[in-house]
């Protein structure tokens, strides 16, 4: 065989070698773990793509796709109806390879062969218990909104500050006007399911009037203010739309009005939207009117029987978790 035959048979061989080898090379696979509480799953490998499911915590799934930091989950029937492939991120899963049994593997000693296959059965046990234990846990519901909380099931906290635009309930027309103070308070967001939460807070809230026609009732008078709302969620993308309605009591801080009541009990009626900022942050913004259902005077006769707090505020607020 002349030299330059032996050189072309031998770079045949090096390139059928090679196919042979890629053809039975094996797949990477990866045992992932959800690590934090809840961890969010997007449509594709990139923070900007739309979150398709959420998983809780030990969580476990097998991929075999890696794109740059992005793992990528074949089947997500049990966490989202649309069933759709989904990516998570490295950050938030702990990652260990599982190694399969390599296809065209030369065959080991006969002393070998009952330690391979029972290390064969112990994956095919472990494998069936992870999918298992995850069939049975609760499958997170989709978010489309910040952990406010009525998707994820989750309490928020937050804080809200605005103007009061103030006055109060007087038999004669046009003897009241208003008078503008402020309103800053606490809030937490407690999910009741997709659509409903209960939003307790504590606010400081000036309430008064002023008038041209009765001195002596222009007033602002300082209430520590403790609301209990029921909210309902309009389960939209970026902007949520809400309701608000509920009882307030509000406890009279100022000693200078020896003539007003120490309680002051009404209802609160609003509305407003939260503007998404992240997957735990937004921004609020309310509308509310608070009717006052209590006379606010002591031993009051005549038309001032029954004057009682009237205020419409605006507020901005932020919800964090």
């Amino acid at each position: 065989m002349s030299k330059a035959r032996r050189i072309a048979v031998y770079c045949s061989l090096f390139f059928i070698g090679g196919f042979c080898s890629s053809l039975f090379s094996e797949e990477p696979v990866f045992r992932l773990k959800v690590r934090v509480a809840v961890a969010n799953i997007r449509a594709a490998p990139a923070t900007t793509s739309p979150v398709i499911a959420q998983v809780q915590k030990d969580t476990e799934f097998v991929s075999h796709v890696k794109e740059g930091d992005w793992f990528r989950i074949e089947d997500l029937s049990e966490f989202s109806a649309s069933g759709k492939v989904g990516y998570i991120h490295r950050s938030v899963v702990d990652v260990s390879p599982l190694v399969p049994v390599q296809a065209g593997k030369p065959e080991k000693p006969a002393e070998n062969v009952e330690q391979v296959s029972r290390s064969e059965e112990e994956i095919g046990t472990e494998i069936s218990w992870r999918l298992e234990k995850r069939t049975k846990s609760k499958p997170a519901e989709p978010s489309k909104d910040v952990r406010s909380v009525s998707n994820g099931g989750f309490v928020a906290f937050g804080l809200r500050a605005g103007l009061n635009m103030a006055t109060m309930s007087f038999p004669e027309k046009g003897i009241m006007t208003t008078r503008t103070g402020i309103g800053i308070g606490l809030l937490m967001d407690i999910p009741m399911g997709r659509f409903l939460s209960i939003q307790p807070e504590l606010a400081f809230t000036q309430k008064g009037a002023a008038s041209n026609d009765y001195p002596l009732i222009a007033v602002r008078i300082n209430y520590l203010e403790m609301p209990i709302l029921l909210k309902m969620n309009v389960p939209v993308d970026i902007v949520r739309p809400f309701v608000i309605a509920g009882p307030a009591v509000a406890l009279r801080l100022t000693g200078k009005y020896s003539d007003i009541k120490l309680f002051d009990f009404g209802v609160i009626l609003g509305a407003g939207a939260a503007f998404r900022l992240s997957d735990s942050e937004s921004i609020l913004f309310y509308l509310r009117y608070t009717m006052g259902l209590s006379p606010i005077i002591k031993d009051a006769f005549g038309p001032f029987a029954d004057i009682k707090n009237r205020i419409f505020s605006i507020s901005l607020g932020y919800l964090f978790f």
